[in-house]
């Protein structure tokens, strides 16, 4: 039964980097293990960005917002700033599907979001309602931010999603950031 209440994601694209309102992206793809630690400078905005998972790629279900928040998958990374300037940046939780795609996207309204920001709970969060902004803050120099995604379908809409067995989401972190002056 559990069954018909999932949806299986077959790619999960995710990323965080960037500075002076441009980006880059790192992908995670499958059951993946990950350390990674990147850094991007541009003049005195120097952002390290440090994502640690392990097998985060298990689909995700359709559940109520107490229940999804209360999770233990979740999706760690921490975002420092080890420049000479304070930054201003957004994170956007974006659901694009790759160029050479052609089926059909799950839309925003049917996605979920709980973010732990340095132990904080902020969410749930409709993805459609923020317009894809997770989080939106000021980090000072020598300033990290510790996070832990959790993403989860409606269970408002679990009707609807019923039927879109041939629907798939493309999820990918993404942080625009400018110098603080």
């Amino acid at each position: 039964m559990k069954n018909k209440y999932l949806i299986f994601i077959t790619l999960m694209i995710m990323a965080l980097m960037a500075a002076s309102v441009s980006s880059s992206y790192a992908i995670l793809k499958g059951n993946s293990v990950s350390n990674k630690n990147q850094t991007i400078t541009t003049g005195s905005v120097k952002l390290n960005i440090n994502e640690n998972f392990e097998n985060i790629d298990k689909g995700l279900g359709v559940l109520n917002d107490v229940t999804a928040i209360m999770g233990e998958e979740y999706y760690e990374f921490s975002v420092s700033n080890t420049g000479d300037a304070d930054v201003n940046y957004k994170l956007y939780l974006l659901n694009e599907a790759p160029e050479d795609y052609k089926g059909k996207i799950i839309p925003n309204e049917y996605i979920r979001v709980g973010l732990e920001v340095n132990n904080k709970e902020i969410g749930p969060i409709s993805l459609s309602l923020s317009k894809n902004i997770i989080d939106n803050n000021k980090l000072n120099a020598n300033e990290i931010v510790h996070y832990k995604l959790r993403v989860w379908f409606d269970e408002k809409k679990k009707n609807e999603l019923r039927t879109m067995t041939d629907y798939k989401s493309f999820l990918k972190l993404k942080v625009e950031a400018e110098q603080d002056i």
